[in-house]
Parts: structure tokens; C-alpha cells; sequence
């Protein structure tokens, strides 16, 4: 097994090389850079079927839920510039004629190079015919982070669904599970979207442990307001499950 980053772990454990980092030890690998490997070879895709590729912007989180352990995974919160993953995306759709892109990001949105990167795509798709689109998982932000034209941007640059962890319509369990955004900031980014077209996954937990039957009546209320887009909105609801290693197991 691997632990950490296996990009080069991989390669040389096919290459057949001695004291690999990362491999059958607790240590994990950490590369330099996120942007020191080669971009993935997708040019054989066509033979699977598929006509989409992953590709990933960031590792790590700049939240800290209670509930999730991807800190543990990567403890360091590490991103690419604009300018590489649009490079990667240019790569793939010339050499691949890929043009549909999954982040495989905890959140695409966590870092200064976000706005950017929607600025390059949507730049990009207004002057071709074979629009590049993508999907990935952000967070709510702040009010202020996003201005009208960023969302512009964000439509126009081809993003077809954004996954969300909203986990609860009650601001005091999110903010046990420090998710760190008010309802103000939640409506007014969810009526942005949708005012846009884009599609959102919405991602509820039910039974966070200090979760009342008010918190919960109180997520029902959001679900319904939600309602109205039905056909925009894709909720998502689990129970809420304890992970070993996570804050809230601790």
C-alpha cells in the first residue's frame, strides 16, 4: 500500500526501485509540488467509453469539520495556480479531445486561484464552439467573496453541477461542525446558482450529535425553500456516522 501522495510512489514501485516514500510505512509520501508530475496520459480513453477525465486542483481542506478526516489524509492545504490547471485542461481537450473535467478536489473553491481559473475557462468557452465544462465540490463562502460578475464567470465557465456540503439548515450545529458560514451566506450563494442555472448537489447529515429536533425542523424548512428548484437541486441525505480519528470521535 501507499500511503500519501503515490504519484511517484507508483512509478517507482514499477520502475523497481528501493525505499520508496510512502510505501508499507505509516510516514506518507508528500510530493514537492502538485505541480511536478506529468499531466495523466488520457489519449486511449475512447476504448473504455469514457469522455471524461479527473484532475485535481488541490489537496487538503481549509475547513476543519468535526465530522471529516481528510485532515488526517492531508494535513497541509496545498493548490496549483489557475494558469497549470488551465494548462492541464488545454492538454487534455488538444490531445485527448477531452472536454468534460471532475475535480477530484475536497473543495475546488478553497484557494485565491479559484476566481482566477473561473476567469480563464469562461474566457475561454466565449470565444469557442467546444466548450470545456466541469463539475467539483466547493464550499459556502463568505457573502462578499463572490461578486456578481465572479458568478458570472463561474456559469461561463462551464460548471454543469457544484456538490456542497450544507450538512444542516440550523447555523448552530454547523457551527459545532465548524463549517463556518452563516444562513445569510448559504441562501444568498444557493439563489446565485440557481438564478445562473447551475445544478447543485446538496449534501444534509441527519443525527449530528448535538443536533435538536428544532436544528432538524429548522433543515426541513431549508429543504422545502430548496423545493422550488427542484429541477436544479439534488439533495443528497445520510446519517450521521462517526469516523474514528475524526475531532468528533476524539
Amino acid at each position: 500500500y501507499v500511503n500519501g501522495e503515490g504519484e511517484f510512489a507508483l512509478r517507482d514501485l514499477c520502475l523497481g526501485k528501493d525505499n520508496i516514500d510512502g510505501l508499507n510505512m505509516d510516514k506518507p509520501a508528500r510530493l514537492p509540488s502538485l505541480e511536478d508530475p506529468v499531466f495523466p496520459d488520457f489519449t486511449d480513453w475512447k476504448k473504455y467509453g469514457m469522455n471524461v477525465a479527473v484532475i485535481t486542483a488541490s489537496r487538503g481542506c481549509v475547513r476543519r469539520c468535526t465530522f471529516c478526516d481528510v485532515i488526517k489524509l492531508w494535513p497541509t492545504y496545498r493548490y496549483r495556480s489557475a494558469e497549470h490547471v488551465f494548462e492541464e485542461i488545454m492538454h487534455q481537450d488538444y490531445k485527448a479531445d477531452i472536454r468534460h473535467f471532475v475535480f477530484t478536489d475536497s473543495l475546488v473553491n478553497g484557494n485565491k486561484e479559484y476566481k482566477k481559473m473561473l476567469r480563464l475557462l469562461a474566457e475561454f468557452n466565449k470565444n469557442t464552439d467546444d466548450k470545456i465544462t466541469w463539475e467539483g465540490q466547493n464550499i459556502i463562502r463568505k457573502k462578499n467573496f463572490m461578486s456578481l460578475e465572479d458568478f458570472d464567470n463561474l456559469r461561463d465557465s462551464g460548471v454543469t453541477r457544484l456538490y456542497i456540503g450544507i450538512e444542516s439548515g440550523s447555523e448552530s450545529v454547523r457551527d459545532h461542525m465548524l463549517k463556518k458560514f452563516s444562513n445569510e451566506d448559504m441562501y444568498y450563494e444557493i439563489e446565485q446558482m440557481m438564478i445562473r442555472g447551475i445544478e447543485f448537489g446538496c449534501l444534509i447529515i441527519v443525527g449530528y450529535p448535538t443536533e435538536t429536533r428544532e436544528d432538524f425542523e429548522e433543515t426541513k424548512r431549508f429543504v422545502e425553500w430548496c423545493s422550488q428548484w427542484k429541477d436544479q437541486i439534488h439533495m443528497s441525505f445520510s446519517m450521521m456516522q462517526m469516523i474514528p480519528g475524526t475531532p468528533l470521535w476524539d
